[in-house]
């Protein structure tokens, strides 16, 4: 078997897999709904309300969303690996996430000596500040050093 049809048979593979998750999402939850229903709810083939409710109001949202979410976060993985020159580099070992957290706590800090009361999309807002701070004073110091003083640092 040659390495161009082994490539093809194991991405039709993995989309068969894929395909019978997606299926298995939908399918379980409080309300039970066997493949059958969920296959004709998505095909349009249903008339049981529930279902459809089920299926394109509740379950399909939240499918979506986790699919464009770990697509994300995969393609913001690549690029930070790209732009490290590492195949090894994540956001915990170089500390972005240490900086996120930091700007969490400093902007609770700061709204509890105030007196404020923070809404949760500040909270994200103070995330993100200290995640890019964090990788913005990363990718300073890695212009003036060599990486393995960055790697110890």
């Amino acid at each position: 078997m040659t390495r161009r049809i082994r490539l093809v048979l194991t991405f039709m593979i993995l989309c068969t897999i894929w395909i019978g998750l997606l299926l298995a999402v939908l399918s379980f939850g409080d309300i039970k709904l066997n493949v059958v229903e969920v296959m004709k709810s998505l095909f349009g083939l249903s008339r049981d309300f529930t279902t459809n409710f089920v299926v394109w109001q509740l379950r399909f949202p939240g499918l979506l969303a986790s699919i464009i979410t770990g697509g994300e976060l995969a393609v913001s993985g690549l690029i930070l690996q790209i732009l490290t020159h590492n195949s090894l580099a994540d956001s915990t070992i170089l500390g972005i996430n240490a900086g996120a957290s930091l700007g969490v706590v400093i902007a609770m800090f700061v709204s509890a000596a105030v007196g404020l009361h923070l809404i949760s999309s500040w909270l994200l807002l103070a995330a993100l500040i200290g995640g890019l701070t964090s990788s913005g004073l990363l990718m300073l110091v890695g212009r003036q050093q060599s990486a393995i003083k960055i790697l110890l640092a």
